[in-house]
């Protein structure tokens, strides 16, 4: 197990009882030390795994369509050649975001990093699912995509 995965693990194990809560995203008035109690979404948990986990810090103001779209600060990455840190934007099949920031499917992208990069990378993210635990979790990929809500794998993104 590498340091980035215990560490994951360490978070998850921490975090677990944290829900998820759609209007808290990196762009909320929200006390910080209210959102392990009140919850948060994965937007915002997307950066907060950057900068615990990796020391990266992105302007607070991107959120899943901002950086499906961004170009300075995230280059695209094929599948196969991941690596961790590395963020995934899932999303249900039949959408089709552009890479417009305004675009109201690329502002639902989910949004997951890669703790450990293989054939089915391992993903620490914030989830969502109706009459099912929902929360901080640690999964493979595979196992993400069973969820309606995260089935296609729209882009994989690197920070440059």
């Amino acid at each position: 197990m590498n340091c980035v995965e215990r560490n994951a693990r360490f978070l998850v194990d921490t975090l677990q009882d944290v829900p998820y809560k759609k209007a808290h995203g990196p762009l909320s008035e929200v006390n910080v030390d209210d959102l392990w109690t009140d919850g948060l979404n994965c937007q915002l948990f997307f950066h907060l795994v950057w900068e615990e986990l990796f020391g990266w810090v992105l302007p607070r103001w991107m959120r899943s369509s901002e950086l499906y779209a961004d170009t300075n600060f995230l280059q695209e990455v094929k599948r196969g050649e991941e690596r961790p840190g590395d963020v995934l934007f899932l999303g249900r099949a039949e959408w089709i975001p552009s890479k417009r920031p305004d675009c109201r499917q690329a502002q639902q992208l989910h949004l997951a990093t890669i703790v450990v990069a293989d054939q089915n990378p391992l993903l620490i993210h914030m989830r969502w699912q109706k009459g099912e635990r929902g929360g901080v979790m640690l999964e493979s990929l595979s196992q993400v995509q069973q969820c309606s809500r995260y089935e296609r794998l729209f882009a994989i993104k690197r920070r440059k």
